[in-house]
């Protein structure tokens, strides 16, 4: 599994055009991932980057499958409260070769389970594993 992402706004303030009955928003961003990719400098990053957007209002959170787990899905989409789309991988927006992010019906409900699983840890709570030798 590469990493599925939702992320969830909420309007500064609400419109004229809003209905009542619209789904609640939230000012959140979740991260799930496989532990591929999870090092100390990762793990630093995020803590920055999730102080510099709750000062902003926005929390962040990044939950980790095992291996095991995480096989079982495998995709890179962003979620917000009504669509979904496919993101290319980070080796290519890297590059900068991206041709394009994809309107997608990719089912929320596997991200939203994996989510709630016993098996999903904090990022903060991984070990990182020592490098492999060469």
């Amino acid at each position: 599994m590469r990493s599925l992402v939702r992320a969830a706004h909420e309007p500064e303030e609400p419109r004229a055009t809003d209905r009542g009955d619209r789904r609640r928003s939230r000012n959140e961003i979740r991260l799930l991932s496989g532990p591929g990719h999870v090092t100390d400098k990762l793990k630093r990053a995020f803590g920055s980057f999730s102080i510099e957007l709750r000062n902003r209002g926005v929390d962040a959170e990044w939950r980790v499958l095992p291996d095991d787990v995480a096989g079982d899905l495998h995709a890179r989409a962003l979620f917000d409260d009504d669509a979904a789309w496919e993101l290319p991988p980070l080796n290519s927006l890297y590059r900068g070769t991206v041709d394009s992010i994809r309107l997608s019906k990719i089912p929320r409900q596997p991200f939203e389970q994996a989510w709630g699983s016993a098996a999903a840890m904090s990022l903060a709570a991984v070990d990182v594993k020592p490098p492999e030798p060469v």
